[in-house]
């Protein structure tokens, strides 16, 4: 549920900078591509879902061992599954936008959904390790989930508050989206 929340909360920011600093055109391009997020988003629920239901089993058991040796898979198959479904979404860009509709419209339309896409993609795993690692932090530690979600919105609204201040564009909103998912990981595996 924190993890939806996370997800919600990041596409709002996302959207509000984006019309703000490149216009409908932006706004456009960033839901073009929603499709593709929502797939991704779906895998990584099935992930920390998954481990979320083993790693409460454990917990309930008060078997430590168990439960770190859960969570410690669960980053590794969230690790490759995410990193197996960006490359296959790299080599298939090209037809996943026509299909989308990206060439429907201007250049511009097609340039900003090229750019949308080509950046999330590398999100996706931060991205994923950080979901996962908000469902068992819940278990654990829900003063340090309430500071790691601090870093990730804290670090995107500072990052793409520097982004307008020096040149507004898609890739910069979306960069800004991966450091702050790593920004927010880093905290969570050295706390």
């Amino acid at each position: 549920m924190i993890a939806e929340m996370g997800i919600v909360v990041i596409n709002m920011l996302n959207i509000f900078f984006v019309s703000r600093y490149l216009g409908a055109t932006g706004v456009a391009a960033y839901e073009l591509i929603f499709p593709v997020m929502a797939v991704i988003v779906a895998i990584g629920c099935l992930f920390y879902t998954g481990t979320q239901t083993i790693c409460a089993k454990d917990y309930g058991a008060a078997d430590p061992e168990s439960f770190a040796k859960h969570r410690n898979a669960a980053y590794s198959w969230v690790i490759t599954a995410m990193g197996t479904v960006m490359i296959l979404l790299y080599v298939l860009q090209a037809p996943v936008l026509d299909l989308l509709g990206a060439n429907d419209g201007d250049s511009q339309l097609y340039q900003l959904s090229s750019q949308c896409y080509s950046w999330f993609l590398p999100s996706m795993i931060p991205g994923g390790v950080y979901v996962t690692a908000c469902s068992l932090l819940y278990f654990e530690e829900k003063r340090s989930l309430l500071i790691a979600n601090l870093i990730l919105f804290v670090s995107m609204i500072l990052g793409s508050i520097a982004v307008v201040l020096t040149s507004p564009s898609m890739t910069g909103f979306i960069v800004i989206n991966t450091m702050a998912y790593f920004l927010a990981d880093i905290y969570i595996f050295f706390i």
